[in-house]
């Protein structure tokens, strides 16, 4: 018995229609597949959640080699789809109709879904629809931060071989519980403007430097929005980094934006915790990763900074999400300073949704879906299932899996 079977054979959990939103002529809560209704009922709709200490208990020939890695994947993936999945519940529930609406439809389509293999093993979803966005849709951002990792990754390594050093240097602000997520985005962005162009510090940093890479990273937290700028500097040779000084001159940036009415013990705090500097940095996760493995491995709990916005999404603060979406919707995430790229010897910019497209094009498809049971697969909360089955055990897996599941069949391995 293979992990496969052992996996469908054990999946008893309650019943529970999802509400998983759709366009009305794809069906959606009120409109279930009809032709598929009955096979709906016998399966869950929430995620379940193995844990490897419950995995151990089973006969180890249950299981291939690697189990243990393979139920936490498995946990991964669900979590993320699970975090996607009330992200668009929350939306449906708390915007207009065509608010958010590239969001509120990613991964669903027209046509049939096709299951494509990228050269590192990861399975993407190709001809549906995709949202691209790098803050409020969990898949997306995942897509994107990955691709844009290499990126980061690029220009790190050419800076050592040109004896640049990459420097991490993370200002964040003062902030509270009543402050509104827009308000503490633009507070952050413009200190940083004034940073740049109205301290001695700021100044100094950008002609020390060749070029720079701003990650952008938002948490939520007891004391309500929590915004840091990760920016990662490739200094000189000759550099010289003055610590007290870059504290200080962020400490007159927000003075400047609010208006200079900071009370000393805020002044003493800031100094304290609002500037973090890292030297010789050697990955581009340091940018393009922050925050999405928290979210990946379902960090739904507050830490002492604060927990994702996805996480409010999934423990009913709906409203207070929306917010969040609203003051993060249409910014990126990684931004290179102006003619960095070129230095560095990459390709052209490219669009987040140009990186995507690039990614799909590149990789190999391994199963196509028909529209319906795909949606269905949507509906039930399985797509991180599908995903995990498909990336461990191919397409063969994925035979196993539908027929467990009992359903149609509507599978075709590409060759068809």
């Amino acid at each position: 018995m293979n992990i496969i079977t052992e996996y469908c054979e054990n999946d008893n959990e309650t019943k529970t229609e999802g509400m998983f939103h759709l366009d009305s002529t794809l069906g959606g809560l009120d409109e279930p597949l009809g032709m598929y209704k009955e096979v709906t009922e016998q399966f869950f709709s929430k995620p379940l959640i193995y844990k490897a200490s419950e995995a151990s208990k089973k006969s180890n020939s249950m299981f291939d080699k690697g189990v243990f890695d393979r139920v936490w994947v498995l946990n991964k993936s669900r979590n993320m789809f699970a975090m996607k999945r009330a992200v668009v519940n929350a939306l449906w529930r708390n915007t207009a109709k065509e608010e958010f609406w590239s969001v509120k439809n990613c991964l669903t389509g027209a046509g049939n879904t096709e299951l494509r293999r990228n050269e590192n093993g990861a399975v993407l979803f190709s001809n549906v629809n995709l949202c691209k966005s790098p803050h409020i849709c969990p898949y997306c951002s995942y897509r994107i931060s990955v691709r844009r990792s290499i990126e980061v990754a690029q220009v790190v390594a050419w800076a050592y071989r040109n004896s640049y050093v990459p420097c991490l240097i993370t200002f964040t602000h003062q902030h509270s519980n009543i402050m509104l997520p827009s308000t503490c985005i633009n507070i952050q962005q413009k200190a940083l403007q004034y940073f740049y162009s109205g301290t001695w510090a700021g100044r100094k940093l950008k002609k020390m430097s060749i070029g720079r890479i701003t990650g952008s990273e938002i948490l939520h937290g007891v004391n309500g929005c929590h915004f840091h700028s990760h920016i990662l500097f490739f200094m000189k040779s000759d550099y010289k980094i003055d610590k007290q000084k870059i504290a200080d001159s962020w400490v007159k940036a927000l003075k400047a934006e609010k208006g200079g009415n900071l009370k000393s013990g805020s002044v003493k705090n800031m100094l304290k915790n609002s500037v973090d500097i890292m030297e010789n940095c050697h990955t581009g996760e340091y940018i393009a990763k922050w925050g999405v493995e928290k979210e990946l491995t379902c960090s739904h709990s507050k830490s002492s900074e604060g927990t994702s916005i996805f996480s409010l999404a999934m423990n009913g603060q709906e409203g207070l999400f929306v917010k969040y979406a609203r003051a993060l919707k249409g910014r990126s995430r990684i931004k290179f300073s102006p003619g960095l790229r070129a230095k560095a010897g990459l390709k052209e910019k490219k669009s987040d949704w140009e990186l995507m497209q690039e990614e799909i094009n590149e990789s190999q498809l391994i199963a196509i879906i028909s529209r319906e049971i795909w949606h269905w697969l949507l509906q039930k909360n399985l797509v991180g299932d599908c995903k995990f089955i498909a990336e461990n055990y191919g397409y063969k897996g994925l035979e196993t899996w539908f027929d467990k599941l009992g359903l149609p069949c509507a599978l075709s391995d590409g060759r068809i």
